[in-house]
């Protein structure tokens, strides 16, 4: 509640409702706001106990003391219900189970999306999905092969997820969808149709299946995402008879192993084809170099960053490629992610920007206006991570919830087939030899690294040093916090034809900072937000 912007519905009897703007100073009862910045529009009963109320303000009322701005960032709307005293207005303390937290963005353009039913009613499906019973393993990563309706060529206009049982939702954290490419010379049907209807582990599968003829990522659903729409004049191809992989992160944290769920995409599809062809592009750090990405324990607002280069973009077309949604990607430890721009040695506004990043509610945003990125353009991603809640523990870069990532997912047309996953990494070497580390070992998917050298050292975990050897003093932290955002990394381009990495050298371009590009992502205070809530009141 501590800095919260808190609103205030009072019903009196008879069903009449005020509102009033408050503050939280701490867990206790809101003082009033001395600037009465929320203002009721509308109220109604809808039955015995239940009251709706529309309610406006500006998005920055200049009263930062009292309100918080409304921004682009993830919100996080606190709600509880009570009594209170209609004589002196005291209010009463809530009871458990009538509060909550729902994450949100007041801005996102897609809220009013269809539901799924009404969308199945509107469009042709299909539904790529299997059933599974998880492991014990804590963190699984499941790849399935599925082949695409023998029907004449449709046009993707969307997707969402399908978990059933619904309650198994919070074990699936993220679902991608890539398309296969048979080797040249290679019958698709004879390569890959034994593979579909199967399922294998993506990381340490005894099977050999063919993951890395599969490396064109089409879209992703993460934690906390609904359903994602393309603009009505954009599709994305989908031709008979094509292989196509999924990759489903499982979460299991108490390692249980009577979990049974049935998980997929629902993709709606289109025969009427749409002028524009739209295309996915991975932006952001190669989390298989696991020990790249580390974060100190007991760290706060640690920054790493990683680069999609010039080099990479100059493969773009003339004209360049319209990005028009971005979900940004961090895991437990994320707290602050942007996509930053940069051209011809200027800064543009960030593509994307998040300051209050929230793992449990992850979507592909619309952007409120189409943004160009050019040939020869470098991109940033930049992700602040928070280490103090695992205890004195460090974070690697890997595939667990309590690994991390820092990835930006982009959206955008027209479709280009010649650059597809574009990013950076640290030179692990650097990191180890930092940490006092010269040789380690690690199994196939293993993100803890098993360390040779020095002898002194051999036989312990990578984390172990970092965690209980290493003299975290505060010019050690700076030192290691300059060359994890500054220092130059490894660049890597994929097309999407193939695994092509290129080994060439990426740091931040030299800028010249303009006031525009400082400010330009600011919203204005001129805009207005409308808030519709409907609460079980306590009469």
């Amino acid at each position: 509640m501590k800095g919260a912007d808190i609103g205030i519905a009072k019903i009196f009897p008879g069903g009449i409702i005020s509102f009033e703007d408050r503050y939280g100073i701490d867990k206790v009862s809101p003082i009033l706001d001395k600037s009465q910045d929320w203002h009721l529009l509308s109220s109604n009963f809808r039955k015995e106990s239940t009251v709706s109320f529309q309610v406006s303000r500006l998005l920055n009322t200049g009263d930062s003391a009292q309100d918080v701005e409304i921004t682009e960032d993830t919100l996080r709307l606190i709600w509880a219900t009570g009594k209170f005293e209609t004589d002196t207005g005291k209010l009463h303390y809530h009871e458990n189970g009538t509060r909550g937290v729902i994450p949100i963005n007041f801005l996102d353009p897609d809220m009013d999306t269809p539901s799924h039913e009404e969308l199945s009613n509107m469009f042709d499906l299909w539904n790529p999905k299997r059933k599974t019973h998880l492991s014990r393993n804590e963190t699984t990563y499941i790849c399935s092969f599925f082949k695409s309706p023998d029907i004449p060529k449709r046009h993707v206009i969307g997707f969402g997820l399908e978990v059933n049982p619904i309650e198994n939702l919070r074990h699936v954290h993220h679902l991608d969808l890539y398309r296969c490419s048979a080797p040249s010379g290679t019958s698709p049907t004879e390569f890959f149709a034994p593979f579909v209807g199967n399922d294998y582990d993506c990381s340490y599968s005894p099977v050999q299946f063919p993951f890395e003829n599969c490396l064109q990522f089409e879209f992703t659903w993460s934690e906390g995402g609904g359903i994602t729409l393309f603009p009505e004049n954009m599709g994305l191809p989908l031709q008979p008879n094509e292989y196509y992989m999924t990759q489903t992160h499982y979460d299991n944290p108490h390692e249980r192993d009577d979990i049974v769920l049935e998980t997929g995409f629902n993709i709606y599809l289109t025969s009427n084809l749409r002028p524009i062809e739209v295309g996915q592009l991975y932006v952001g750090f190669m989390t298989s170099k696991s020990y790249a990405l580390t974060v100190p324990p007991n760290s706060t607002n640690f920054t790493v960053s990683s680069h999609c280069s010039s080099p990479c973009t100059s493969n773009l077309p003339p004209e360049g490629i319209n990005t028009f949604s971005v979900m940004l990607h961090s895991h437990n430890s994320g707290r602050r992610m942007q996509l930053r721009q940069f051209r011809s040695g200027t800064e543009l506004p960030p593509l994307a920007k998040d300051d209050y990043y929230d793992f449990n509610y992850q979507n592909n945003r619309r952007l409120r206006e189409t943004r160009k990125i050019m040939p020869g353009d470098h991109l940033t991603v930049e992700c602040v991570y928070d280490t103090v809640w695992k205890g004195g523990k460090s974070v690697l870069g890997g595939r667990s919830a309590r690994d991390e990532m820092c990835i930006a997912f982009l959206l955008y047309w027209p479709r280009i087939e010649n650059v597809n996953l574009c990013g950076s990494y640290h030179d692990q070497e650097q990191v180890l030899n930092f940490m006092g580390v010269e040789k380690v070992y690690q199994y196939q998917g293993e993100v803890d690294a098993t360390i040779i050298e020095p002898s002194h050292l051999a036989g312990l975990k990578y984390s172990h040093v970092v965690e209980n050897l290493m003299n975290w003093s505060l010019p050690v932290r700076e030192r290691y916090q300059k060359f994890a955002q500054y220092g130059e990394q490894h660049a890597f381009c994929h097309p999407t034809v193939g695994l092509n990495e290129s080994m060439a050298k990426t740091a931040y371009p030299k800028i010249i900072l303009t006031r525009e590009s400082r400010a330009g992502w600011n919203i204005g205070a001129t805009g207005i937000i409308v808030m519709s809530i409907i609460l079980q009141m306590c009469l």
